[in-house]
């Protein structure tokens, strides 16, 4: 997936942000748009919002028959014929809180889609047949608490805990701990564990830099390997501060 986004201060007390998340193929394509507005009333603590428009869309790739060469040449253009196809559209919103108790600690609270619907439209070519239509779903809402603690210079540990809000949701435990060398360059590990007796936990390790030192222009670059159940991943991101 790809990740683009920027922030700025309005003044000492507000700041602004917006983003944009995209990811998929053909087959199904996933976008969401969002900006987030925040505000310090009050000293040492923050507060923010943030608005999500959200937009998909399925079923547009094309089918090669040479790729289904097991099936009957009749059965695969009734494949291609009911070839379920639509798109989705929806919004949703998200609220943060923070508390900085010192500059060594800081408590964060965090309310992802507090109220998210999500419209869909499916059919197919084939007239004799019918799709589920249109209809609307609610994407689960996720509360998390955290605490950031810089245990001594240059060493911070963070740590989150995300209960499960619904009763076929997980309880997940998150950690983990940067330390920063040299000046420009930071070295970072964590995990992810589900309280529960699922087996789905991840592990990451990461190394980043900050070219401030160098260049007038703040240049940060990271890189992440994640560990998982599935597939092992790596992650790259690219940012300009100024």
């Amino acid at each position: 997936y790809h990740y683009l986004a920027y922030a700025m201060p309005l003044n000492t007390d507000q700041g602004l942000g917006v983003g944009l998340l995209f990811s998929g193929d053909k087959a199904m394509t996933e976008m969401t748009i969002q900006a987030g507005y925040a505000i310090s009333p009050i000293k040492n603590i923050s507060a923010g919002m943030t608005l999500k428009f959200r937009y998909a869309s399925f079923g547009n790739n094309s089918l090669d028959p040479s790729q289904f060469q097991v099936f009957e040449p009749d059965e695969i253009q009734d494949g291609i014929l009911n070839q379920v196809k639509g798109n989705a559209a929806g919004f949703g919103f998200d609220l943060g809180l923070l508390y900085r108790m010192s500059e060594k600690i800081k408590f964060g609270l965090m309310v992802k889609n507090l109220y998210s619907p999500v419209y869909w439209k499916s059919h197919v070519d084939n007239t004799a047949k019918q799709t589920k239509g249109s209809y609307s779903e609610l994407i689960p809402m996720e509360v998390s608490l955290g605490t950031s603690l810089l245990l001594i210079q240059n060493i911070t540990l963070n740590v989150d805990y995300s209960p499960g809000v619904y009763r076929d949701a997980s309880n997940i435990l998150k950690g983990g701990v940067e330390a920063k060398l040299v000046n420009i360059v930071y070295i970072r590990s964590g995990f992810q564990h589900y309280i529960s007796r699922e087996s789905n936990e991840k592990y990451m390790f990461g190394l980043g830099l900050d070219l401030k030192q160098a260049f007038d222009l703040s240049i940060l670059i990271d890189y992440t390997f994640m560990i998982e159940n599935i597939a092992n991943t790596q992650r790259f991101s690219l940012g300009f501060s100024f």
